[in-house]
């Protein structure tokens, strides 16, 4: 998987990043559900999600270990512990993770740090309550209506 070129990541060539399994196969299925029920019905993959992705599409499945969250200091941010990642197989393991650490990183320094997600919270809470403030439109009655295209 690569990521188009980013420059809150600070690079401008296309970086190599992994993607979760589960929203990779919820993808799938949303996207191609025919194909998909009729692979899942017909029993190819037996249950087992990534060897099918293996082997379909030339990607390689995997699990960050402790070491790599020990590494990669903001990873816990955008992956979660245990989380099932695919990339290409062809991709260097540790450029994804750099990548991935990367991403974690900005979504830490531009999302998670203290406040920002209160103030988009409180900014849609006042949207929502000046939205509630509004009179509501309501249709016509059936008679009005008809009064008025007569």
């Amino acid at each position: 998987m690569n990521l188009p070129p980013c420059a809150a990541l600070g690079s401008s060539e296309e970086l190599p990043c992994s993607v979760s399994s589960l929203r990779l196969q919820q993808s799938t299925a949303r996207r191609y559900s025919l194909a998909y029920d009729r692979i899942v019905l017909e029993g190819r993959w037996s249950g087992r999600w990534y060897p099918s992705v293996k082997k379909a599409a030339g990607l390689r499945c995997f699990v960050y270990t402790p070491r790599d969250y020990a590494e990669t200091r903001e990873l816990w941010v955008h992956t979660a512990v245990n989380e099932l990642r695919c990339c290409l197989q062809a991709e260097n393991p540790r450029m994804v993770r750099r990548t991935d650490g990367g991403i974690a990183t900005w979504l830490q320094e531009c999302l998670l740090h203290s406040g920002a997600l209160h103030r988009c919270c409180d900014t849609l809470l006042q949207a929502a309550q000046a939205d509630a403030a509004k009179a509501r439109w309501r249709a016509p009655s059936r008679a009005t209506a008809l009064r008025e295209l007569a």
